[in-house]
């Protein structure tokens, strides 16, 4: 079962990688040649936006997106080839990359955030 805030980042990965597979749709149908590259952008407003679990959401729906369009036999999820498969994998892995490196750069803000509070604190003593 899904608890509520699972629900609330599925929910930000849709709202950040629809728009993003509506865009990657049209710049296909305008000669692209990889416009499923449009879902890295959903995936990193998804982690700015929702976190971890948002970021990592948005990357299993845009590599699943990006199969269904984008890789023959076209609108189908059928086993696609080696080529196919490379994509579909490299689309996921630089996806999580990006959603891994976001999360280490605000807990490290965070981190310093909290060192800079204690040394003002201990300063003014």
């Amino acid at each position: 079962m899904l608890w509520p805030h699972e629900w609330i980042s599925a929910g930000i990965a849709l709202t950040t990688t629809l728009p993003a597979a509506i865009l990657a749709l049209v710049l296909a149908g305008a000669d692209v040649q990889a416009p499923y590259l449009a879902f890295l952008f959903a995936v990193a407003g998804a982690a700015v936006w929702g976190g971890g679990g948002a970021g990592l959401c948005a990357a299993v729906f845009s590599s699943m997106l990006t199969w269904f369009f984008f890789i023959p036999p076209f609108w189908s999820f059928a086993l696609p080839s080696w080529a196919g498969s490379l994509t579909i994998a490299l689309v996921f892995g630089i996806a999580l990359l990006m959603t891994q490196m976001w999360n280490r750069q605000k807990r490290t803000i965070d981190e310093l955030t909290d060192t800079v509070i204690e040394l003002r604190a201990k300063l003014k003593r």
